[in-house]
C-alpha cells in the first residue's frame, strides 16, 4: 500500500466517527465558527505554565473563541506577560481567522468560479488535494489497487 493511500485510509476512519447533524443531512453545513470553550482560563494558564517551564520567547500563545474573551480571569503574571509581549492571547471568531494568524497568511475565500485565491491556505490545501486525486487515479490506471 503507498503512503497516500495509508493516510488517506487513516482519513477515511478518522471521518467515519462523525455523523452528520440534522442540518449537515439537509444540505445545510455549519458555519466554520469557533464557538465558547470550558475552562478557559485555566486551559491558558495551563499552556502559559507549560511554556513558563521552557522560556517564555514571545512567540507562544493561544487562540481562543472570541466568545471566551469576556469570561477570561487570568493571573496577574500572564496578563503581565500578555503586556509585556512575552505571552499572547488572540481571539477569533472564525476559523479562518485562527488559520491566518497561525500561518501569517491569508485563508482565503472561494471565488465566484469555484476556486481559492492564489497563495492562500485554502489553495494550497486544495492543490495538494488534487495532487494526491491525480496520483491515486493514476496508481489505479496502472493497475495498483
Amino acid at each position: 500500500m503507498r503512503w497516500f493511500e495509508e493516510v488517506a485510509e487513516d482519513v477515511t476512519e478518522s471521518l467515519a466517527q462523525f455523523r452528520p447533524s440534522a442540518q449537515e443531512s439537509a444540505g445545510q453545513l455549519p458555519e466554520p465558527f469557533l464557538t465558547a470553550i470550558g475552562g478557559v482560563n485555566q486551559k491558558v494558564e495551563g499552556f502559559y505554565r507549560t511554556c513558563k517551564l521552557g522560556q517564555l520567547t514571545g512567540n507562544q500563545g493561544v487562540i481562543i473563541p472570541e466568545s471566551n474573551v469576556r469570561n477570561l480571569m487570568l493571573s496577574r503574571e500572564v496578563v503581565q506577560s500578555v503586556r509585556e509581549g512575552r505571552f499572547h492571547v488572540w481571539s477569533a471568531k472564525h476559523i479562518d481567522q485562527g488559520i491566518e494568524l497561525l500561518t501569517g497568511t491569508p485563508a482565503g475565500e472561494r471565488r465566484a468560479d469555484g476556486r481559492f485565491p492564489e497563495r492562500t491556505v485554502h489553495a494550497l490545501v486544495e492543490e495538494r488535494l488534487e495532487r494526491f486525486a491525480r496520483a491515486a487515479e493514476e496508481e489505479r490506471a496502472d493497475g495498483h489497487d
